[in-house]
């Protein structure tokens, strides 16, 4: 984690305070002009004074009053012309803490060598004043890990609380960076249940209470004394999300709103209990951007396609006002400007945008795509950062090839003659040689010495795809191939003294597509797990046959085998089948087998008689090549 800061006094707290809300002025205020206020309960009136923070404090997760607001004027917003200069800069390890400080003073956190640090950092030239250490390993399962809880200034107090993702809370001396007392989120005390990617929810001082979301069986949400860390209260029964906790005054009492993995909660203090909870869950329990409050309603907002909804505070009862699929913060909170809620929404960065909402009704005034993938606004690679995030590598190939067959063989392209034998036909024969004469007869094919290599010619396309560093894979090719000159056997008349000839005549042609997918479904050091999934359809059809030739057989048996027949695909299945008193054509399955009932044999001289009448009229029952995963 890099810090920047300028030389005057606290102006990196500027930067950092005001980053979200001048990027949103900045692109929405043309918008502000030509909107139109409603008519709800809902006050659009600007924010006080009295809820903005001091100059030059930021004290704890999301400003000093955790709603995004800074009280600094005079910024430089022309970024786009004049970007800020970087003073200096420090490395304090990996986390996603973010900064906290007043006056000269800065606050973080990170991790190095499985230790948790608190940094103590002088805002004017980055030099570290203090540091404070625990080990803390970072857990793989956790992305990076680290701390992901800014620390929490206590100015009366001269203190700090921090938080690690495992739920250790410290108190530090502001000044010296000397423990003060610390405890666990895990203890008896709390008993609370670490979330799936560690605590994140940030502390906040109130009522001189430090409030705290252990996630407990009884302790969803407890208040502490600043002084020791002992407990004062505790209640709900929620697995702790990743959002932190809100306060606000309605009606002359003080509330706390916590928007927990599972359940929108609302804590009255005087009553000290929870007076009213909502359901709200989304995928993988991972609510984390912060509640918005506003004139007696709280809006939440959660990704996952999960979207935000606005409630009404009615008799201490939570109220839906309206939902909103739009308003899809997966991680960043959104924050409210004279009535109007400014949000980056997205999941998982692919289609982010910064949004502005009307709080009263829920509709979008405004909204811009962000240029994705790229830290560097008008990048000049852009887009193509995005399209190697996504694309990891794609291949376009196309090729043609005529290639001929092995030669014909000399037994195809010359007459021979064979050894021959005598016989009745029913009973012994007389094979030659005997008695030491030999007797031949011509063979009963004709050779052709005209005959030449079948010739095959295919074209094929295809495209190669990489998906996410490689972890989907897709390679799609489709081809066309065209064979001439078969070699085929056709029939003579018997008046030429054979009973067949070998012919260069038959003639096919073949199309297909084939895919396959690759997904590397899980990938650790210690496990992987790859799936493919293969398609396949094609389609040989035999255009022609030798003169004179219908079907050549291939293989099987005179009930059942496999032909080569001009007009069906290569190799097809040709067989009888029962008798039928329907049509014999083909069927709404493509097979070419006969409709209707089946014929029985009732002549009672039949060996058959009683069973299925065989039809006599062999037909292609079968597709040789059907499409295959």
């Amino acid at each position: 984690m890099l810090f920047e800061s300028k030389a005057s006094k606290s102006k990196f707290l500027k930067l950092t305070g005001l980053l979200i809300l001048s990027f949103a002025l900045l692109f929405f205020v043309s918008c502000q002009e030509n909107l139109k206020k409603g008519t709800a309960d809902i006050k659009l009136e600007q924010i006080s004074d009295a809820l903005m923070p001091k100059p030059s404090q930021w004290l704890g997760h999301f400003g000093s009053n955790r709603n995004g607001m800074s009280a600094e004027t005079n910024l430089n917003l022309d970024w786009f012309n004049s970007e800020p200069k970087r003073l200096w800069k420090i490395e304090i390890g990996t986390g996603v803490s973010g900064v906290s400080g007043y006056d000269d003073l800065l606050f973080s956190m990170g991790n190095m060598n499985d230790s948790d640090i608190v940094y103590s950092i002088d805002a004017k030239d980055g030099s570290i004043l203090w540091k404070y250490s625990y080990r803390c390993p970072l857990d793989k399962r956790m992305f990076e890990g680290g701390p992901a809880v800014t620390p929490l200034i206590d100015i009366k107090r001269n203190q700090i609380y921090t938080l690690s993702h495992e739920g250790n809370l410290n108190c530090i001396d502001v000044k010296t960076g000397n423990l003060k007392w610390e405890t666990s989120y895990k203890s008896d005390v709390f008993k609370g249940r670490r979330p799936t990617w560690g605590f994140a929810c940030s502390p906040l001082l109130y009522n001189e209470e430090l409030i705290v979301s252990p996630g407990g069986s009884q302790s969803a949400i407890a208040g502490l004394n600043p002084i020791d860390g002992s407990l004062k209260w505790s209640h709900g029964n929620s697995t702790v999300g990743y959002s932190s906790p809100i306060t606000f005054t309605l009606s002359g009492s003080d509330y706390i709103a916590q928007l927990n993995s599972d359940s929108l909660a609302l804590y009255d203090v005087e009553q000290n209990k929870i007076i009213s909870t909502i359901d709200w869950r989304t995928k993988y329990g991972v609510n984390a951007s912060i509640p918005l409050y506003s004139d007696g309603h709280i809006l939440v907002a959660s990704g996952y396609g999960k979207g935000g909804a606005l409630f009404k505070i009615d008799d201490q009862n939570l109220n839906l006002v309206y939902e909103s699929k739009e308003l899809n913060c997966q991680f960043q909170s959104p924050i409210l400007v004279g009535g109007f809620v400014y949000a980056i929404v997205g999941d998982n960065d692919t289609k982010a945008k910064l949004e502005c909402m009307n709080l009263i009704d829920g509709k979008i005034i405004a909204a811009a795509q962000e240029e994705r993938f790229t830290r560097k606004k008008h990048d000049s690679s852009y887009p193509y950062h995005a399209i190697e995030f996504v694309l990891s590598f794609a291949k376009i190939r196309a090729s043609w090839a005529q290639v001929g067959g092995p030669p014909p063989f000399s037994y195809l392209t010359t007459s021979g003659y064979g050894i021959t034998s005598v016989g009745d036909g029913w009973g012994d024969s007389l094979s030659f040689p005997i008695q030491g004469v030999t007797g031949f007869e011509i063979d009963s094919i004709l050779g052709n010495s005209e005959l030449k290599s079948e010739l095959t010619e295919e074209i094929e396309f295809g495209i190669d795809l990489r998906f996410l560093n490689n972890r989907i894979g897709l390679d799609v090719a489709y081809y066309e191939r065209k064979m001439t000159d078969a070699i085929l056997n056709a029939s003579l008349p018997a008046s030429t003294g054979y009973n067949n000839v070998w012919l260069n005549s038959g003639r096919m042609t073949g199309k297909g597509i084939e895919a396959t997918l690759n997904l590397g479904i899980a990938q650790s050091e210690n496990f992987t797990w790859n799936s493919q999934i293969n398609f396949t359809s094609s389609e040989n059809i035999v255009e022609e046959l030798a003169p004179g030739l219908d079907k050549l057989f291939l293989a099987g048996f005179s009930s059942a085998g496999s032909y080569l027949i001009a007009g069906n695909q290569y190799g097809a299945v040709v067989g009888g089948t029962y008798l039928r008193t329907g049509s014999g054509g083909p069927n709404d399955d493509g097979l070419n087998i006969p409709e209707g009932d089946v014929v029985i044999n009732d002549n009672p001289s039949s060996n058959e008689y009683g069973f299925q009448a065989v039809d006599p009229v062999q037909r292609a029952i079968g597709n040789p090549n059907p499409d295959l995963f």
